[in-house]
């Protein structure tokens, strides 16, 4: 079961550094489903196998960064299966949701270093008001954003059954890769929503200067 685990989530790292590079940092593979399946597989099978002292790139970067959460584990599946397959999973999270994950991650870090006096992880191992919630929020959330729901249902069988080795629910919730990507996306999300607030602001002032330009155009008219 340990040597599953453990294989598990070095594919799981390997995969998420192809996707990233491959995705984000390599865009213009997106017109070629074929060449960028290639080109994660190639990736995925380099931090695989490629060694720096007896050890793979992604042993190392597990030594750095620990498990994968559930969350991450069933992202990079779904990014991959969507390239692959070539099929469209809407994976949408609202500000609200990245904001929460964003703001669990923050508190988790900053007691880990010191920086607050609470530690917030200790209190995951007392799992069950943590867990309830977990439940109430898949529950609430299902109609609306199915893939969060699903990750929710997720954490709580893979926590049951100790499926990362961990008694510590928070292990199984979030981790800094899935951190730094909600802080990415919580900031390009907010940025939209300003821009795009602007850009209404805007119609509606331009709406009103053309009516009052009309008006006064009309009222010309009639004095004539």
């Amino acid at each position: 079961m340990i040597a599953i685990q453990n294989y598990v989530q070095l594919i799981a790292i390997a995969l998420f550094f192809g996707v990233l590079i491959s995705k984000w940092i390599l865009p213009k593979l997106q017109k070629s489903r074929v060449l960028q399946s290639g080109v994660i597989l190639l990736i995925a099978a380099t931090f695989m196998y490629i060694q720096i002292d007896g050890a793979t790139l992604a042993m190392c970067l597990r030594g750095l960064i620990g498990n994968l959460s559930i969350p991450s584990l069933l992202l990079i599946g779904l990014a991959t299966l969507s390239i692959v397959a070539d099929t469209r999973i809407y994976c949408k999270f609202t500000l609200l949701q990245l904001g929460g994950m964003v703001l669990l991650g923050g508190i988790l870090y900053l007691t880990t270093f010191g920086i607050i006096p609470f530690d917030l992880y200790y209190y995951g191992y007392d799992y069950v008001y943590i867990a309830t919630a977990l439940f109430i929020y898949a529950v609430f959330s299902f109609k609306k954003t199915i893939v969060p729901a699903v990750a929710a249902i997720a954490i709580m069988i893979a926590f049951k059954i100790e499926l990362l080795g961990s008694r510590n629910i928070f292990d199984y919730i979030i981790d800094l890769p899935l951190w730094l990507v909600c802080c990415w996306q919580l900031a390009v999300g907010g940025w939209r929503l300003v821009i795009r607030d602007k850009g209404e602001r805007l119609n509606v002032n331009g709406e009103m200067a053309s009516s009052e330009i009309a008006g006064s155009e009309k009222l010309m008219v009639k004095s004539e």
